[in-house]
């Protein structure tokens, strides 16, 4: 093999430095792909043709990608290929400074009608450590026409065009019209569009939007499960393309990932993070983690890979009626914010022919599947959760608060204060319900009175010996209207 100057590339390359320190794992290969060609694309290399096949006929090089998570600053790399015999075809060593965490490095070996046909091995070293090997395949002739094309990378233009090009605006509204909030979804079928669970709950009726075209509204669910976090809408009518699904390839953490993300004045921006986890729950399914932040406008929209493949829908909360009730009239906590998260496609499944009698909005509230909205009424209440409530001298006390207990607390307390707008009598209960919105607990009926501008306390004691761990939610509901809520997690 003849090397010349040119045959091997890097992002930065430098003399290497002395090691003046034993060698340790600085870094943690997150992936390594390889291709034939690639382009810079700001400060990222995108490799324009992964695989891992290559035929020295045809093919000019091996670009090899690693990518690391560590920690920034100076590394002392080594860059090698070896043939299939294992012996060292080419070694480079290098500087390279990271500027942040992922970080990547990539090298190009140009290859020639003499090299060895077989499996070959890139490997690294950083900071005197072998911290990631690639393999890949030289295959002697050309490419013949059964060989699969590889993939080519969108870029960040052509991504965001497509994501809103498939976007589809979905407003929840109210019993009388009245927007409650909003969210994304996208089409996959003619008059089906899919979105985020959260997006849904609680709302009368939904109207899908598009830009130039006529809103459509409806109150029809295909398909839907609210754990997972998913609901295909019947959008009959809609002028929406169908976007391609890839319900096949597996997320792989370290992938990059894409999404539409909604400002307040409603411009839609592109969102660009990682995959950096994955998960599965016993009834919620599979979860992708995702290292970007996303708006609440931007719940149940696409979530895409390097290729402009739909791959997952944004949501993915773990805290049924919690996401997108938070907003307006609904939980008055955070907890299912915690996390960024979505739904693989490959976990969501649609009926290829739609019954004649769909799911509707209105009958998922009749049969309590739903969180309801808190009523509007002009009072409002805010409370807290604490271990003990005790009494002062001002009255009600709360001692050692939080969101967090353990069912071996026994019992815990919430204290509410009610702020009254209006004139009321009548009566008042606390509801305690779970994640699946099933009722657990109620409270005896409180004879209520007031008048505008009074204010009253409310306090109840809450057994939590025995209860799974999970996350709770209580009501307190006037005369048969939820006017305040919030939630409390059980920890073993």
């Amino acid at each position: 093999m003849t090397v010349t100057a040119a045959a091997f590339a890097l992002v930065v390359a430098v003399p290497l430095a002395a090691q003046t320190t034993a060698p340790q794992a600085t870094v943690r290969l997150v992936r390594s792909l390889s291709g034939a060609k690639g382009h810079m694309e700001g400060r990222r290399y995108v490799v324009e043709d992964p695989r891992t096949a290559f035929f020295p006929d045809e093919d000019r090089q091996v670009v090899v990608l690693f990518e690391w998570g560590g920690r920034a600053g100076l590394h002392a790399c080594v860059l090698r290929f070896r043939d299939p015999a294992g012996k060292i075809a080419l070694e480079t060593p290098f500087e390279y400074r990271a500027e942040a965490s992922p970080f990547s490095i990539y090298g190009a070996m140009v290859l020639s009608e003499t090299d060895a046909p077989g499996a070959w091995t890139a490997e690294m070293d950083v900071d005197g450590v072998l911290s990631g090997v690639h393999r890949f395949e030289l295959k002697p002739g050309k490419r013949t026409s059964d060989t699969p094309a590889a993939r080519r990378p969108l870029s960040h233009g052509e991504i965001y065009e497509r994501a809103r090009g498939a976007a589809v605006g979905v407003e929840a509204l109210d019993g009388t019209g009245e927007r409650l909030w909003r969210g994304l979804g996208f089409a996959i079928a003619e008059g089906q569009v899919l979105t985020a669970f959260q997006v849904i709950e609680g709302a009368a009726r939904l109207r899908l939007v598009r830009a130039g075209a006529t809103p459509v509204e409806t109150d029809e669910l295909v398909a839907y499960d609210r754990r997972q976090d998913w609901a295909v809408v019947r959008a009959p009518g809609l002028d929406a393309p169908a976007l391609a699904l890839e319900r096949g390839q597996a997320a792989v953490v370290g992938d990059r990932c894409f999404a539409l993300d909604v400002e307040a004045d409603g411009t839609r921006v592109l969102a660009d993070g990682r995959i950096n986890g994955t998960s599965d729950h016993p009834k919620a399914g599979p979860r992708l983690s995702l290292s970007m932040f996303i708006d609440r406008g931007g719940i149940g929209g696409p979530l895409f890979d390097d290729y402009g493949s739909a791959i997952a829908v944004v949501g993915g909360t773990l805290v049924p009626g919690a996401g997108a009730l938070a907003d307006r009239r609904g939980w008055q906590d955070q907890m299912s914010l915690a996390r960024i998260a979505a739904v693989p496609l490959s976990a969501i499944t649609v009926p290829e022919k739609a019954g004649a009698m769909p799911a509707r909005l209105p009958d998922l509230l009749a049969r309590g599947e739903v969180v309801p909205l808190l009523t509007a009424t002009g009072d409002y209440a805010e409370g807290l959760f604490a271990r003990a409530i005790v009494k002062g001298p001002g009255g009600a006390v709360p001692r050692d608060t939080g969101r967090e207990f353990r069912a071996s607390d026994g019992e815990i307390s919430v204290l509410t204060t009610w702020h009254a707008q209006t004139k009321r009598k009548g009566t008042a209960t606390f509801k305690l319900y779970d994640v699946e919105n099933k009722l657990l607990a109620a409270a005896p009926p409180t004879k209520i009175s007031h008048k505008p501008g009074e204010r009253t306390e409310l306090a109840w004691r809450i057994s939590v010996a025995g209860l799974p761990s999970g996350v709770y939610r209580l009501d307190l509901v006037a005369d048969a209207e939820p006017i305040w809520r919030a939630g409390f997690r059980i920890v073993d």
